[in-house]
């Protein structure tokens, strides 16, 4: 009798494992990510450029210009392309964090191209250290690397005068 109670139990603890293991690693964003708090530091303007190669520049890298507002709404473009209907969001849970799964934050959204109408989705995965966001832009299953950086606004008192 014992043994079978401790067989059930312990088959009752491996499903709920592989189970805890799915909800963190198969839905975008998994379903025990906490809802995000952006901090003041994430909200605004960033811009960089998402790279294919690290070592090297080439033609298919693109320039990335991201706005980031306090209710999580991301707006700008991504090489010629307008972001519509883009969302950051939290990327993980407690358990994906101690386990070391993906990235703490992810954008999620689609982009637009003014002159020929065409659409894609796009998912940029990051993390946010030192003021800087990095991580990968997933375009059409093709990943670029990427590093975004703050836009610096000069006040109205040093642009007056002249100041840069």
């Amino acid at each position: 009798m014992v043994k079978r109670v401790l067989f059930a139990t312990s088959g009752f603890l491996v499903v709920l494992v592989i189970a805890l293991l799915l909800i963190e690693v198969v839905p975008n964003p998994p379903l025990m990510a906490p809802v995000l708090e952006l901090s003041a530091g994430m909200i605004g303007k960033w811009k960089g450029t998402a790279r294919v190669s690290a070592s090297e520049t080439r033609p298919d890298d693109l320039f990335v210009e991201v706005e980031i507002r306090p209710n999580k709404d991301v707006t700008g473009w991504i090489g010629g392309a307008r972001i519509e209907s883009a969302r950051i969001a939290n990327n993980r849970s407690w358990l994906g964090r101690r386990l070391g799964f993906r990235t703490d934050y992810i954008i999620l959204g689609e982009a637009v191209v003014p002159s020929s109408g065409h659409r894609w989705e796009f998912q940029a995965p990051m993390g946010f250290q030192e003021g800087v966001f990095r991580g990968a832009l997933f375009i059409e299953g093709k990943p670029r690397r990427f590093s975004l950086f703050r836009v610096q606004q000069i006040s109205s008192n040093k642009q007056a005068a002249g100041i840069r």
